[in-house]
């Protein structure tokens, strides 16, 4: 009897491992679909904190770049232009490149100065004097010595990042 039960209920089943496997399969496929594209997600999550990231390491280099080249912008005509007004005097659009030829960032060297406070405001730049003495104990009198100050604006090279910072420039009189 107990044989015969057992086959019974084998036909009675006939076919009902099926629908256990389809939803199995159905939700295993869910769960890999899901998984792909939260991982696609973060990919393209990582390549643009990247890119961004880049960017912004390129306008930093820039100002280095440009720290160590102040010749580069330091020039007798951007003098002339201080001398003359320095609330406009602007030296704009320099751009840094590094060892391969590709750009690091374009720069804008502005005088930081006291004369126009909206000009100063709508540069980002502190109302302050734009010549002042060294400090005490520099070993720089000032009787020979004039520090200058300015604001210096980098801009990655495709303008997502900016970064300004200023620079002194310890000078003779």
């Amino acid at each position: 009897m107990n044989k015969a039960r057992e086959q019974r209920r084998l036909r009675d089943e006939k076919g009902a491992v099926l629908p256990y496997i389809l939803v199995s399969v159905f939700f295993l496929s869910f769960l890999w679909i899901l998984s792909l594209s939260r991982t696609t997600g973060e990919f393209k999550w990582v390549g643009f904190n990247r890119q961004v990231t880049d960017q912004f390491y390129a306008a930093d280099a820039a100002l280095a770049v440009a720290y160590e080249n102040k010749n580069f912008w330091m020039t007798d005509a951007f003098h002339a232009d201080i001398e003359n007004d320095a609330a406009t005097a602007v030296l704009d659009n320099k751009t840094m490149i590094d060892e391969n030829g590709d750009p690091l960032g374009t720069l804008a060297f502005r005088p930081i100065q006291d004369e126009d406070a909206a000009a100063a405001a709508a540069n980002n730049l502190p109302v302050q004097r734009h010549e002042v003495s060294p400090p005490e104990g520099s070993g720089h009198g000032m009787k020979f010595f004039v520090i200058k100050r300015f604001g210096v604006t980098s801009v990655s090279p495709d303008g997502s990042r900016q970064i300004q910072s200023g620079a002194w420039v310890l000078q003779n009189k």
